[in-house]
């Protein structure tokens, strides 16, 4: 038997997981011993590891088969040992630990595969313990197959793929255990790798019956229900308008819509498109991207906050800081190859909406026109690309449920796919997309700056089976030490101050750390 060493750009890409060491014991005649010729090549073992990784083992290990490296980073265990089993005994042998079911396939797709707080053939926390039977047929416990085991990513609810080399040479005891760290999905999975194939939602995506979306009972939104305000002449001779109708809007929707903003529609069209390219590059190069560290600028992830959330949602996205714009453009992705700087003019446009909105909402609110700008210090602007793949049942789960904006102001552009809902009146309003427009919400910060008069209002994402959907919104928020408080013209002895003085930092840390949720974090920051 042959065994054949992946290449770095094979299964074990170097951007994408990283072989940090491998070990196999082989019991020959009561011994352990050099598999050989006939098995793994422990010097050439070493080679490999070495030329491609850097990882260096001792002579002494060189000299068994037993061979270990140093571990960084340890994400994953997965243990293949055949040991007689038949395929019932496979699946139900299958342990998972991760936050997701997953199939795990051997030759054949092998179905039953059942999460349980304990492991099988591993003692430590997180780890995937996978017994696998080889293609052939099953043999005594002691005769065992050497297999290949190549975990690699799969567009199925799975992370392992056990591949069986020439099965010609048998040993009597053979495990073989693979240590790898993804730098990615060791525990979340991306949906765009997940979803193909999948035919129902995953349990830890599916909602609670109390908390699932009735998507039949949603209304479509109209003029009359999320308003539509033109803004063309709003530096011009209907300015007094206009600024009437955004202040109405703040007060009654806490959401608008905007039309001649001033963003290019072919800015727009790019910043759409190039959104869609990078989640269909291909996984290794996305991943180069992935991280579930939120103080990280520049990121792709999964869910909302997968380090602290009980239950997934049904969205992948890349956060981008992008205030200043020379400070953070290095950190983001190079490809596709115009990523930057498309992304980056449209930053800079959509900035210069959002001073203009900014600068209307203080004067709908009787104060000056810069107050709103001079009381959130350095502002800062970040971005996220959402992407919410086709759902196999959209009644179980959400893009996002039900939340607060945290931050200022957010304007969002979305694709032609329906997916947002406001809550209005009691009642869920689907906003359906508008060609060329942008929809603004007042995010809790505002809320508290108007001392309550505006409102940051419960809004979701919702998915469909059919379609995938795309929503980029920009998010401006305040200076982390800005001191957030109600501006002092709105507080009288009639209407005294509804939320007590605090920093943008201590708000945010609350916010995340509470995660998405129906009740606004704003009601922890009330006078005592």
């Amino acid at each position: 038997m042959t065994f054949a060493m992946p290449s770095a750009s094979e299964t074990f890409d170097n951007t994408q997981w990283t072989w940090l060491g491998v070990r196999a014991l082989s019991k020959m005649e009561g011994r352990y011993s050099d598999a050989g010729t006939h098995g793994l090549r422990p010097h050439a073992m070493h080679r490999w590891l070495c030329g491609t990784f850097g990882i260096h083992m001792s002579p002494r290990l060189r000299r068994h088969a037993s061979m270990t490296a140093c571990v960084y980073n340890l994400r994953m265990w997965a243990i293949v040992d055949d040991e007689g089993m038949t395929d019932k005994s496979v699946a139900s042998r299958v342990r998972c630990r991760m936050r997701s079911d997953c199939i795990v396939t051997s030759g054949r797709r092998l179905t039953g595969i059942r999460r349980d707080p304990g492991s099988h053939g591993c003692a430590l926390s997180g780890e995937i313990c996978v017994s696998l039977l080889p293609r052939c047929a099953a043999r005594s416990s002691r005769d065992t197959m050497v297999l290949k085991a190549a975990i690699e990513p799969k567009p199925v609810l799975g992370f392992l793929k056990p591949m069986v080399v020439k099965n010609d040479v048998s040993y009597s005891h053979v495990t073989l255990m693979l240590v790898l760290s993804k730098m990615a999905t060791a525990t979340k999975l991306l949906l765009t790798d997940l979803m193909s194939g999948v035919n129902h939602v995953p349990s830890n995506y599916v909602r609670p019956i109390s908390d699932r979306p009735n998507l039949r009972d949603v209304q479509i939104s109209d003029a009359s229900s999320i308003p539509l305000i033109d803004l063309k002449d709003l530096h011009g001779h209907n300015h007094s308008n206009i600024i009437e109708q955004i202040g109405l809007a703040c007060q009654t929707d806490g959401f608008f819509q905007v039309k001649n903003h001033g963003v290019p529609e072919e800015m727009i069209k790019d910043m759409s498109s190039i959104a869609r390219e990078f989640f269909k590059l291909p996984e290794s190069e996305r991943l180069k991207m992935y991280s579930d560290d939120p103080s990280k600028t520049t990121r792709l992830s999964t869910s909302f906050n997968v380090r602290t959330e009980k239950l997934s949602n049904w969205r992948d996205f890349l956060r981008l800081h992008c205030y200043p714009l020379e400070d953070y453009v290095q950190e983001w992705p190079n490809n596709p190859p115009s990523f930057r700087e498309q992304v980056g003019e449209y930053c800079t446009s959509v900035r210069g909406l959002v001073l203009r909105l900014l600068g209307a909402i203080s004067e709908s609110l009787g104060l000056e026109k810069n107050y709103i700008v001079e009381a959130i210090g350095k502002q800062g602007q970040h971005m996220a690309l959402n992407y919410y793949p086709p759902c196999p049942e959209p009644e179980l789960t959400y893009g996002l449920p039900g939340h607060t904006d945290c931050n200022l102001i957010t304007i969002l552009l979305q694709d032609e796919v329906p997916g947002l809902q406001v809550l209005r009146n009691g009642k869920w309003v689907a906003v359906n997309p508008i060609p060329n427009t942008f929809i603004v919400n007042i995010g809790d910060m505002m809320q508290v700056i108007s001392n309550d008069k505006y409102k940051s209002v419960l809004h979701r994402a919702v998915v469909n089976c059919n379609s995938e959907r795309i929503s980029i919104p920009t998010f401006y928020c305040p200076s982390p030490d800005a001191v957030i408080a109600p501006a002092k013209d709105l507080i009288s002895h009639d209407q005294p101050a509804m939320y007590r003085n605090f920093t943008y930092a201590e708000y945010f840390e609350k916010f995340w750390n509470r995660g998405l949720a129906t009740e606004c974090c704003l009601d922890l920051f009330k006078p005592n």
